[in-house]
């Protein structure tokens, strides 16, 4: 089955960020599940005094360093990022080291942090630490430091807003380069009337305010009436930090079902859109 759409815009990007995912090398060992643990100690001894506490299974690790105003404490910002990447560095070495040993084994690790958020994602098998406001690459450069790979990018936001105002809800996803948004429908407990050649209700180049109304619909195997039906819109969480979402569920009036997501990556300018799970 096949779902026909997409919109592209011009690159009109002017804030920036980094990231850095951390792809781990394969290895013939399995995978384990690893405790990182403050203050604990493990029969085999500790690395070092730690602030981090979870049970995850790691494979990557991601710095992100977001770059928005030009006017910053150079040397601050500098610093905050040396400290994540060493603060990823230490981790991925002491991952090595427990990947080699008995399952079960422990370390304790010292996150030290001066800036930034930190999050682990045990679905992603990613940690990441997100810097804010530090110019140190272009969006869209990739830099790879051995198991490090730093990545430029832009910031991305997701929100409700009535923004044609027109008095009714969009979902909008935002990122340097466009604005994009969709007609906010119903809820997963209670179906509305969708119609996904009309639910987009934006598509805006941030620079020169240009508004584009499209043309568009999602038609499975080319038919109609698999465009419109009963279902909803939401906000959505994406698999990647640099990305934001809009899911819509379709119960359309052939009686095929099928979810649609539409994502904005913080560094592109243009939507991506998948459909899926159509029955």
């Amino acid at each position: 089955m096949k779902a026909k759409t997409r919109h592209r815009m011009k690159d009109t990007r002017r804030g920036k960020s980094l990231w850095m995912p951390f792809k781990r090398r394969q290895k013939d060992t399995k995978r384990k599940e690893f405790l990182l643990k403050p203050f604990e100690a493990s029969s085999k001894g500790d690395l070092i005094a730690g602030a981090l506490s979870v049970a995850i299974i790691i494979a990557s690790t991601i710095i992100v360093v977001n770059t928005i105003n030009p006017l910053i404490d150079e040397g601050k910002t500098t610093q905050a990022f040396n400290d994540a990447r060493q603060t990823l560095t230490s981790l991925d070495a002491t991952i090595n080291e427990i990947m080699l040993e008995a399952p079960g084994s422990k370390r304790s690790i010292n996150v030290n942090l001066r800036g930034g958020k930190m999050t682990v994602s045990g679905k992603d098998d990613k940690i990441r630490v997100r810097i804010d406001d530090i110019d140190l690459l272009e969006s869209g450069i990739t830099v790879e430091e051995g198991n490090i790979l730093i990545t430029g990018g832009a910031k991305i936001t997701s929100y409700e807003s009535d923004i044609e105002g027109d008095g009714d809800t969009d979902l909008v996803l935002e990122n340097a380069a466009i604005i994009f948004a969709v007609q906010k429908t119903g809820s997963p407990t209670n179906y509305a009337a969708i119609n996904t050649t009309t639910f987009i209700t934006q598509i805006k180049n941030v620079r020169t305010r240009m508004n584009i109304t499209p043309a568009s619909g999602i038609f499975v195997n080319d038919q109609v009436n698999t465009s419109y039906g009963t279902g909803y819109t939401e906000l959505t969480q994406t698999t990647d930090a640099d990305s934001k979402g809009i899911r819509a569920f379709v119960n359309s009036a052939s009686g095929m079902q099928y979810e649609a997501l539409f994502t904005l990556q913080a560094a592109k300018d243009f939507v991506e859109l998948q459909v899926k799970r159509v029955v």
